[in-house]
């Protein structure tokens, strides 16, 4: 039995905190984690830790995004686990939209591959256990250049589906195995923010106005334990099965952060001239959502930009942004393929 799906966001990469780290980085399209960043991954390993024992897990199956800052996030993870195995798998990819490579060139269109090798010699260089060395592509092939939201979220959720039912697969054959002894299995997919948001709202079947913080723990339990039937005749939804989510992108910590009021400060400043340059492209698209697929611009014509950014006032909780005035931007819609509002602290994914 699949004891519960955790979604985490990978800790904080390098060029978040020192901007000018990609003038002269050989893949800038490719940051890794900052000492900060390590940090909190070795944090969120024990929050996972605690949040598997919580929920009655015994063994964690980690799936990694093949970008660097996810699975160092994923490695130091794995480390305070005791029965885990960490896969890489491109089909949880970044969102590989050309607004966010706006000064930096993109990844080699070359599907993934050269990630997934630096990805390996990551792991292969570290103390990483339970490394699985399988196709990184089984669930399908990651992000093409300028990929649209639709397209993102599909390939998302279908990798979503297709690692819940084999660990559902597993579970039970390993329960045969030894004799109906029960072995509970947590998923942590680690990726990248639109994804999460993407995963989130397959787990929730429902729209999802998330900022997703870096470092955070999303979980989702199960409500029912779906008979396992044959995968070709079953739906997306049918596959993904039916979750509750206990946590969302909840970003608490064992410790206080080391980190300085200055980089806290830097990082603060950053996220406010990402937000104001969104807000200026908003405006001179004046793009709309007007089905589940596309956004157009008003004349009709498809817009490039993928993200639309509305001032928004968080809760109490700090994660949900609810639009202050989102009518006179965005029109009305029934379907939530694409995102009504997008926080621009996701731009760094």
């Amino acid at each position: 039995m699949v004891k519960a799906v955790f979604i985490s966001r990978h800790c904080s990469r390098i060029d978040a905190e020192d901007p000018t780290w990609k003038e002269t980085a050989v893949t800038p399209y490719n940051p890794p984690l900052s000492a900060r960043g390590f940090n909190e991954a070795k944090e969120l390993g024990i929050r996972v830790k605690q949040a598997m024992h919580d929920c009655g897990g015994s063994k964690l199956s980690i799936h990694s995004s093949p970008f660097l800052r996810c699975i160092q996030t994923a490695s130091e993870i794995a480390k305070t686990v005791d029965n885990v195995e960490l896969s890489i798998d491109c089909s949880l990819g970044e969102w590989i939209t050309s607004d966010y490579f706006t000064d930096i060139t993109p990844p080699p269109e070359d599907n993934h591959r050269s990630l997934v090798e630096t990805a390996h010699r990551y792991l292969n260089n570290s103390t990483t256990p339970g490394v699985n060395n399988r196709d990184a592509w089984k669930f399908g092939k990651g992000g093409e250049y300028d990929e649209e939201w639709s397209e993102m979220n599909e390939r998302a959720r279908k990798a979503l589906g297709c690692i819940i039912e084999e660990a559902r697969m597993r579970t039970i054959e390993s329960d045969s195995a030894n004799g109906n002894i029960f072995i509970g299995e947590v998923i942590l997919i680690v990726s990248h923010g639109a994804i999460c948001n993407s995963l989130i709202g397959g787990l929730s079947n429902r729209p999802t106005l998330i900022n997703i913080s870096v470092g955070s723990l999303s979980i989702a339990l199960p409500v029912e334990e779906k008979p396992v039937v044959d995968s070709t005749s079953q739906s997306l939804i049918d596959r993904i099965g039916h979750w509750k989510l206990s946590q969302i992108g909840d970003m608490r910590r064992t410790s206080k952060s080391d980190s300085s009021d200055e980089e806290d400060v830097a990082l603060w400043n950053s996220s406010r001239r990402e937000m104001s340059t969104a807000r200026s492209i908003l405006s001179r698209s004046g793009s709309v959502i007007t089905d589940s697929n596309h956004i157009r611009s008003r004349s009709g014509s498809k817009s490039r930009l993928h993200m639309l950014v509305n001032e928004g006032t968080k809760t109490q909780s700090g994660s949900l942004w609810k639009p202050q005035d989102l009518s006179k931007k965005l029109e009305a819609t029934s379907d939530f393929n694409e995102p009504k509002i997008w926080n621009e602290s996701q731009k760094q994914g």
